[in-house]
């Protein structure tokens, strides 16, 4: 045990923290009041290290589970994605954007094909409404096409991009061709 009593330099010093805390934790009632500028050595110090155990023990107990709920919850969150990326409810951006890229190309192609399709039956049409009818058949045959088209993704060994390829295209092979235009 420890008699006596400490002047609050020496308390501080003793504890090792500044005159101004030891001041400001007498205000607060965690060190008791000091009897002619001395404060009670038994009790002072006994109720200092009390305080610092109770303050430092749920600051880290509080920070140490809050860390670990962090740390469960982020374990959680991949294996959650790592589950949905393997069942295919998450793709790629790479593969997302190629297939947006290989759709436009192909729509591009078999649109650009139309004219050609069509160029020698409208240089035999007089009326407009044959021409708009050839035209109309036309484009509608082209985007029927396009409406068959299938999304196929190649591994990542094969080094290619993903292509588009009509339903039902032979050999499994991807093609992103005007099939017929």
């Amino acid at each position: 045990m420890i008699e006596g009593t400490l002047k609050v330099d020496e308390l501080a010093a003793l504890v090792g923290v500044s005159t101004r805390w030891i001041a400001k934790l007498q205000r607060d009632g965690i060190v008791p009041a000091p009897t002619k500028g001395e404060y009670p050595a038994q009790e002072s110090i006994t109720r200092l290290f009390a305080y610092f155990r109770a303050k430092g023990d749920g600051d880290k107990l509080d920070k140490l589970d809050s860390q670990r709920a962090r740390l469960t919850k982020s374990k959680a969150d991949i294996a959650d994605f790592q589950r949905k990326r393997m069942i295919g409810e998450f793709v790629e951006r790479s593969k997302v954007i190629g297939s947006i890229a290989t759709i436009m190309a192909t729509v591009t192609a078999r649109l650009l094909a139309v004219p050609a399709k069509i160029a020698q039956r409208l240089a035999t049409t007089m009326k407009a409404a044959d021409a708009e009818e050839l035209v109309r058949t036309a484009i509608e045959e082209a985007l029927e096409s396009l409406s068959q088209l299938e999304v196929v993704y190649r591994s990542r060994s094969s080094e290619q991009r993903p292509r588009g390829r009509p339903r039902g295209s032979r050999n499994g092979e991807a093609s992103a061709e005007a099939d017929g235009l």
